[in-house]
């Protein structure tokens, strides 16, 4: 039977919210590996779950600065649709070859 560790990995994590709240989680991660409670191989695929969850800690703070509580609505500053506009993003994809197989 296997044991259910959701309650000992979200234990103060509070949603992922704060940097804090995931270093908690991470802490409690690390815990359990030390135990072997979880695979080495598991906690590494949480571990950059989390590292991906930090990442976006400073758009959540754009969005909560700029009052933007539906993500599907263009931010402020972005352009309507079809108007062109020189965002870092736009150039990456204009340099992507349709023609070429991903790699």
């Amino acid at each position: 039977m296997k044991k259910d560790l959701k309650a000992a990995l979200l234990k103060n994590s509070q949603d992922f919210q704060t940097a804090q709240c995931i270093n908690l989680a991470l802490g409690n991660l690390f815990d359990l590996v030390a135990q072997i409670h979880i695979s080495t191989r598991r906690a590494a695929v949480l571990a950059y779950i989390n590292s991906l969850l930090l990442r976006t800690l400073p758009a959540i703070a754009y969005d909560r600065t700029n009052n933007i509580k539906e993500p599907s609505k263009p931010r402020p500053n972005q352009n309507p649709a079809g108007a062109p506009t020189d965002s870092p993003l736009d150039a990456l994809i204009a340099d992507i070859d349709l023609t070429k197989k991903p790699s």
